[in-house]
């Protein structure tokens, strides 16, 4: 893979990972693996308003009003 595509790779993953939060954050921190048959993807944010306390990504929908479906289509194109 070449810088370009990288560049476009990690660009469509920081849009995806900023559309999934649903409140203003100062820092994420993120993990993915692939791997032959498996991949898996999920992130750590640090909400403005508590910085102290990183929420899971896969908590997002029982902290928050956003639905199981649109944070699970998010996170299966994060995962692509």
């Amino acid at each position: 893979m070449n810088e370009e595509e990288l560049e476009y790779v990690y660009k469509q993953i920081v849009d995806i990972v900023v559309k999934t939060i649903p409140v203003n954050w100062i820092k994420v921190y993120l993990y993915g693996e692939v791997v032959e048959g498996s991949q898996t993807a999920y992130f750590y944010f640090l909400p403005e308003e508590n910085d102290d306390q990183p929420i899971y990504s896969h908590e997002i929908t029982e902290l928050f009003e956003v639905s199981e479906h649109e944070y699970r289509e998010r996170w299966h194109q994060l995962v692509d």
